[in-house]
């Protein structure tokens, strides 16, 4: 896609190839500069009145691409009737990758490529002004940000029909892809002059449906085109938007309902720690009943100063204690031990004359889907205070009469925990657990379509250079 067509009628006439003798139908001659003949391959400079031969197609005539529809043929496209006259196959400087350009014209509308690699498409028309770069791309006269896709070169391979440039077999370009799909910035640029065009990512229906009855059928894609719309933004913004609604309205009449601030306390377990120990302090708490299988929040609260503090929580199943207090009971009951870790830290001081905190004395957790039954909670707590040190007696040494003394030697080793706290166990209501569970249910879909999007965008950006 290189060259600016000269401003010519757009008219037909027929000349003949000099080099294998057939008559060929040229049908824009007012803009046609290079012919690829059909017959033979080769390269014809038809500027002037009789065509002249540029380069003959050296390969052998087996095996040859060739364009879906015959030249000549006509494309509907949003309304405007394209003229298909010239076909060109490109590949990159390796050789793997090539794709198929089909040169339209129309006599109002000028010149425009229909574009296909791995059975994607787009329609691309040629810029009037060069876009201004921006970020990590361009911004485009429509001004959208189209993000760089990937740098390369592209090289002739074949070609046949009308071209409104000078092209030779084995041309080569530097070229540029930037998308904002489904649209997308493409240049080419050679030794002598720079070529951009825009357009968007077609539906391979859509071509179909536009060359009629000549076409029969159409492949399925291969893999995702640099321009392709990722096809779960649509449903992704429609599940976001339905599921935010749905739950705004649940969250409004189970507010009104009081189903989300009733809530049943289970377990309370005050705890004393003193930290510096070497190790944990293991609390077992009495037998708590779990009513219904729900959700239990987990709140632990200690009086911390710089200092942090960690809890290592299982829940043990057990026998209904007016049933049975032995532990021989308790081993055979069927449900799993629920085991978590919940940490605390919360440290403050002052900076520069400013003071900070970091951390809060709090936190609070959930467990989903508790089963019902008796249970005992055994926690081991561990942590760290560096009020050790200061609540510790410390050392005065003095010199008296030539002796070192302590004179903090007669006075008490201050005792007592460092730490207060307290664990709780809350049962959410039954009104409560099955808002929950209707939450997970509305944003189910939305976050596996969203996942979907993110995989498909990887995908896309896994082929960028």
């Amino acid at each position: 896609m290189t060259g600016n067509p000269p401003k010519r009628n757009i008219t037909s006439r027929a000349v003949k190839c000099p080099d294998c003798g057939g008559s060929i139908k040229i049908e824009a001659a007012g803009r046609t500069v290079s012919l690829g003949c059909r017959f033979c391959g080769g390269i014809l400079d038809v500027t002037g009145e009789d065509a002249v031969l540029i380069e003959s197609y050296q390969r052998l005539m087996t095996g040859r691409p060739e364009p879906i529809v015959p030249l000549g043929s006509k494309w509907k496209f949003e309304g405007i009737e394209w003229k298909f006259v010239g076909f060109v196959q490109k590949s990159d400087q390796t050789g793997i990758y090539s794709w198929r350009e089909y040169i339209l014209v129309h006599p109002m509308h000028g010149q425009s490529w229909l574009v296909e690699f791995n059975n994607h498409w787009i329609h691309l028309k040629r810029l009037r002004s060069m876009p201004n770069a921006y970020g990590d791309g361009f911004r485009g006269p429509d001004k959208r940000h189209y993000r760089t896709f990937q740098r390369g070169q592209a090289k002739v391979l074949y070609v046949v029909g009308e071209f409104p440039w000078r092209v030779r077999y084995g041309d080569q370009t530097e070229t540029l892809d930037a998308v904002a799909p489904p649209f997308i910035l493409s240049m080419e640029r050679d030794a002598s002059e720079i070529s951009w065009t825009a357009g968007k990512y077609i539906d391979p229906e859509t071509v179909k449906a536009g060359f009629g009855k000549l076409l029969k059928g159409i492949r399925s894609v291969l893999g995702i085109h640099p321009a392709q719309p990722n096809p779960h933004t649509k449903r992704a913004s429609a599940q976001l938007t339905v599921s935010a609604l749905a739950s705004a309205a649940m969250a409004v009449l189970a507010l009104q309902a009081g189903a989300l601030e009733s809530r049943e306390l289970r377990l309370s377990q005050q705890f004393e720690f003193e930290s510096g120990r070497e190790t944990p302090v293991e609390i077992l708490s009495e037998p708590f009943e779990i009513t219904r299988k729900a959700f239990v929040f987990s709140h632990i609260h200690a009086d911390l100063d710089n200092s942090w503090l960690e809890a290592e929580v299982e829940l043990l199943p057990v026998r209904n204690p007016a049933e049975s207090t032995s532990p021989e009971a308790d081993a055979t009951d069927e449900r799993d031990p629920i085991e978590y870790t919940q940490g605390l830290e919360y440290y403050h001081g002052v900076d520069g004359g400013e003071s900070w905190t970091e951390g809060s004395q709090k936190d609070s957790g959930q467990l989903g889907g508790v089963p019902p039954g008796w249970w005992r909670a055994k926690i081991n707590l561990l942590g760290k205070s560096d009020r050790l040190f200061i609540a510790r007696r410390m050392p005065d040494y003095r010199y008296i009469d030539g002796k070192l003394v302590d004179l903090n030697a007669e006075k008490p080793q201050p005792t007592g925990p460092e730490m207060r706290g307290s664990f709780r166990l809350v049962q959410a209501s039954f009104l409560s657990s099955q808002f929950i569970y209707f939450l997970g249910l509305l944003w189910f879909w939305p976050l596996l379509t969203y996942i979907r999007k993110s995989n498909f965008e990887k995908r896309r950006w896994e082929e960028a250079s």
